[in-house]
Parts: structure tokens; C-alpha cells; sequence
């Protein structure tokens, strides 16, 4: 029987936070920290997205939504799905 126990809700948390990197595609890229100066150039690399798909996952996912900015990049590969696409 299958059980759900929430242990790995944060466990790219341990790669991006402590290694800088981040899984994009079944790969490691290099996931600097961001801030408010560079978080959608993050979002750009990591994921490997437009500059213009970056500004619309930032805008739905902003910064200050976190408590810490390491908290963010973590999360980066599972949001992108989530933002309408571009035209």
C-alpha cells in the first residue's frame, strides 16, 4: 500500500541552497540565488525559458512571495507548467 509522507516537499531546497543548482529538464543547471535584481533572469536560465516567459512566471510566482529568495528557485521547475505558455 502506497503512503504519502511529505518528506521530500523541499528536497531540491538542499541542492539550490547549498550547491546552487537546480534541476531543469532531468539535469543539473546552475541555479544562482536569487534576488530582486536577478530573479527572472534566474527563472530564464534554469529553466530555459524566454525573457518573456520568465517576466510572466515571476509575475505569477513574485519573489516576495517567499520567506527567504533561496526558497524560490526550488520551485522553479514545477511552476513553469502552471503559466500559460507563450504565443
Amino acid at each position: 500500500m502506497p503512503i504519502i509522507n511529505g518528506v521530500n516537499h523541499d528536497e531540491e531546497l538542499i541542492f539550490v541552497a547549498g550547491l546552487h543548482l537546480a534541476v531543469s529538464n532531468g539535469m543539473f543547471v546552475p541555479a544562482p540565488e536569487p534576488n530582486a535584481d536577478n530573479y527572472e533572469s534566474v527563472i530564464a536560465s534554469v529553466l530555459g525559458v524566454s525573457d518573456a516567459r520568465a517576466s510572466a512566471i515571476a509575475a505569477e510566482y513574485p519573489l516576495a512571495a517567499y520567506p527567504a529568495p533561496a526558497e524560490a528557485a526550488p520551485g522553479l521547475p514545477a511552476f513553469a507548467p502552471a503559466v500559460p505558455s507563450e504565443a
